[in-house]
């Protein structure tokens, strides 16, 4: 039986609106150009729908796409984000080695969480890049679901 690709973390709100897809994938040396890659090969296999914003990530980088439509196959990201400070308030005990599956996934939906109810100020220069973007407030009171189909 043919296994159905499905995006990692989707995010809408509470009308069903779609506001974000997010996909990790823990490349080593993730640079625009395989994010770029990376993100024609999920709208080829019909993971990546029309999206305000599409994040996809490593624990290195992010990369973030606005407002892309899925014609676009080769647009480039509109942001480059550094993870790794985000990783480590999220990961106290320290980062060793390449993370894996949920040992990536979950610190990331707590992150994400954390922004779409949090009532403070972005800290990282991430989340400072993000909040500019218009991501933020997007994703602000928005309900976050793992693998969906």
């Amino acid at each position: 039986m043919p296994t159905t690709m499905r995006p990692d973390i989707v995010i809408h709100k509470p009308n069903g609106s779609l506001v974000a897809v997010v996909e990790v994938k823990n490349r080593e040396e993730m640079n625009p150009q395989i994010a770029t890659v990376l993100r024609r090969n999920l709208i080829a296999h019909d993971v990546l729908a029309d999206v305000p914003y599409f994040l996809l990530l490593s624990q290195d980088k992010a990369y973030l796409w606005i407002n892309r439509r899925r014609q676009e196959l080769d647009a480039e990201p509109d942001s480059e984000l550094p993870m790794k400070e985000v990783l480590e308030s999220y990961l106290p005990s320290g980062i060793e080695g390449r993370l894996r599956g949920s040992e990536l996934e979950l610190p990331v939906y707590s992150w994400l969480s954390d922004l779409a109810f949090a009532t403070r100020d972005p800290v990282s220069r991430t989340e400072k890049i993000l909040a500019k973007s218009g991501f933020i407030d997007a994703i602000r009171g928005a309900i976050l679901s793992r693998e969906v189909a």
